[in-house]
């Protein structure tokens, strides 16, 4: 398992589960970005993309940064991605090159 992970408030997140990827699509403006929950760890989270991933969704990890996100009920689509350094998941942000 990944190493605990501290909060901006001062607690732990202890990851119960490895971490995993999510492709988040913006099909308003055509982009997307990478997510590796359940870590921090740029180097992992970065690994863990492959060539694949980043040809298909344009990804660009030089760009990367972490964040604390959750996923947010949202309509139809099942929810949206908001950060959330409280209550959210640890994650490293592989964003889309920008045009």
């Amino acid at each position: 398992m990944s190493t605990p992970i501290q909060r901006p408030n001062g607690k732990t997140y202890r990851p119960r589960k490895p971490p995993s990827i999510e492709i988040v699509t913006d099909l308003q403006d055509d982009t997307a970005a990478a997510f590796v929950l359940r870590t921090h760890d740029m180097h992992d989270a970065i690994n863990r993309i492959t060539d694949q991933l980043i040809f298909e969704h344009h990804l660009d990890p030089t760009s990367a940064h972490t964040d604390w996100v959750r996923l947010a009920p949202w309509g139809d689509d099942g929810g949206t991605w908001i950060t959330d350094p409280v209550r959210g998941t640890p994650c490293v942000v592989i964003p889309a090159v920008q045009p």
